[in-house]
């Protein structure tokens, strides 16, 4: 399976949206820009999209406001409690 390299562009944003406070930790995964706190990623990129961990109501809004799906490094593989907006 080929991946397609993220943006710098969106490599930008996610620098400018992360959190700074040393408790969040950058690092990647997939080979993309992530942040985690306690060993947990609660944003990232995978190709062109920008992922969050969120709570089951929060997933519901940005599914039904903004187009997210669930976040899949494998097809048919969601991460659970992720989502995946473009």
């Amino acid at each position: 399976m080929s991946w397609r390299k993220t943006s710098p562009e969106l490599i930008a944003l996610f620098d400018e949206v992360a959190p700074g406070d040393p408790i969040a930790e950058r690092q990647k995964m997939f080979g993309f820009p992530c942040a985690f706190v306690n060993g947990n990623m609660f944003i990232g990129l995978h190709q062109e999209n920008i992922l969050l961990r969120l709570s089951e109501a929060d997933r519901e809004v940005m599914k039904s406001e903004h187009r997210a799906g669930p976040f899949e490094a494998k097809p048919g593989r969601a991460m659970k409690g992720y989502v995946s907006v473009p």
